[in-house]
């Protein structure tokens, strides 16, 4: 497996309340904008309102558990996130470093990589981000308020942190 989406984590991440499998799913929100991770069947991904909860299965996306490692423990997971209503995965985009949705949910490959980082203090703050072959430099999943959803090098913004529950 080259560059998986993965959850690095000094501590292992609790799961919400409704979860199921390994976390569940649920909506993936902007701690800054409060708005929520969406997509379509073209692969487009961007942020809109929250929908009511069980209303909208653009807005739910599940954490897929692609590996687990770490030293003296789990101290960080690889995982994948998948659209509940699309069955795609959310990808970093190498040309452009930008973000779609892909049909591969396990594999990275020369184009793009459905595999991500996760760092953060649990579910309802985490940082979601890719190395794109330079360890010195963190890609992260960065959204604004106009709704974009990209990826930018880290400067640990409020943009890049998103919260895993309802």
């Amino acid at each position: 497996m080259t560059a998986a989406v993965a959850l690095a984590v000094g501590v292992t991440l609790p799961a919400p309340a409704q979860a199921a499998g390994y976390v569940g799913e649920s909506i993936l929100r902007s701690r800054l904008t409060k708005q929520c991770l969406d997509s379509n069947f073209a692969g487009q991904v961007y942020t809109l309102p929250c929908s009511a909860r069980g209303t909208n299965d653009h807005q739910i996306w599940e954490p897929l558990l692609q590996l687990r490692s770490g030293p003296g423990g789990p101290a960080y997971d690889i995982v994948a996130l998948k659209n509940k209503a699309t069955k795609m995965c959310l990808a970093f985009v190498y040309s452009g470093s930008r973000i779609k949705t892909t049909s591969e949910c396990s594999d990275a490959n020369s184009a793009l990589d459905p595999e991500w980082y996760a760092q953060g203090t649990g579910w309802r703050d985490v940082v979601f981000y890719q190395w794109h072959g330079n360890p010195s430099r963190k890609w992260t999943l960065f959204t604004d308020v106009s709704g974009a959803v990209y990826s930018q090098i880290t400067g640990n913004y409020q943009n890049e942190h998103w919260q895993f529950d309802w």
